[in-house]
């Protein structure tokens, strides 16, 4: 149970090739939603839209994943309405559990 969640909660997933999520929290006045949608064998996009009339203000993001996995790298990116934007690679070392990975951000 979250603490002070009163709300609605919706989740739609296709065959693994998009998906829909959000949520309602009307004693907060808050919505969140994230559209995820896979884009190819390696590509992966999603967007995230969350706003709050408590706070009075609505934030906005977009990123994308895209997976080599031939070379074990990884490249995640994403672009928030904050003017925030980051970029992390990933170089997996080893593919066993609970083994470090190379990140640069």
């Amino acid at each position: 149970m979250i603490p002070d969640f009163y709300g609605c909660v919706v989740d739609l997933v296709a065959a693994e090739t998009w998906q829909f999520s959000g949520s309602l929290t009307p004693l907060a006045g808050g919505v969140h939603l994230c559209y995820y949608q896979k884009a190819g064998e390696s590509v992966q996009m999603g967007v995230e839209l969350e706003g709050s009339l408590r706070t009075q203000e609505c934030t906005a993001t977009v990123g994308y994943q895209i997976e080599l996995p031939k070379s074990n790298l990884t490249f995640r990116g994403k672009k928030a309405s904050q003017v925030f934007c980051g970029v992390v690679a990933n170089l997996v070392l080893c593919h066993v559990n609970h083994i470090p990975k190379l990140s640069a951000a």
